[in-house]
């Protein structure tokens, strides 16, 4: 299953590289409200949705992802979660890039209904301005 999952990853990744105008695809750029413990799930404040300061969107962040810890930096595979989504966290800056599989029309940011978004890549643009302890206690 892992094995199946990466190669859909990696060929997505591929896919999209040379595809970049197609609107299956689609670079979005936020600020995380939260990502869960294992650093595998985030909720999104996507820029320029028209949603509440406090709502997201969410997005499942496979183990098989292209990763980047910058702006400028180059993808790296991996076989694990991105090292630079710190789990437990909110307000670090990520871009992701998208492939709706089930497309029917242009992704929009503000488009949160019905997600069935793939990530095939994240870029860390920041840290976190927030990270919480492992064992949910408050930080001092």
């Amino acid at each position: 299953m892992a094995g199946t999952l990466a190669g859909i990853l990696i060929g997505g990744a591929a896919v999209w590289s040379t595809h970049r105008d197609d609107p299956r695809f689609v670079t979005i750029t936020g600020t995380t409200i939260g990502v869960n413990a294992p650093g595998t799930a985030v909720s999104l404040r996507v820029d320029g949705a028209d949603a509440p300061e406090e709502e997201g969107t969410g997005y499942v962040i496979g183990t098989a992802v292209a990763w980047a810890p910058c702006a400028d930096c180059e993808l790296r595979e991996t076989d694990g979660r991105p090292e630079c989504v710190v789990p437990l966290s909110s307000g670090q800056r990520l871009q992701l890039v998208v492939m709706n599989p089930r497309w029917g029309g242009p992704i929009e940011p503000d488009d949160v209904a019905g997600r069935a978004d793939v990530v095939l890549s994240v870029r860390c643009l920041s840290e976190p301005t927030r990270v919480s302890p492992p064992d949910g206690s408050s930080a001092p």
